[in-house]
């Protein structure tokens, strides 16, 4: 069974908190525009970008 979850767990997985990379971010997934970031539910198969400014 898959779950899903939050993009920032998977940064905590990594040892990063997503912020530290910069506060003026923005994200898409699957090619749109997201402001959700780290409380963005992941699906399998979605493309996230983010861009750090």
């Amino acid at each position: 069974m898959m779950m899903n979850t939050k993009l920032k767990n998977f940064f905590v997985i990594w040892g990063k908190d997503m912020m530290s990379f910069g506060e003026n971010v923005t994200m898409t997934v699957n090619g749109k525009e997201n402001m959700e970031l780290g409380e963005y539910e992941m699906k399998d198969g979605d493309i996230i970008e983010l861009r750090y400014k």
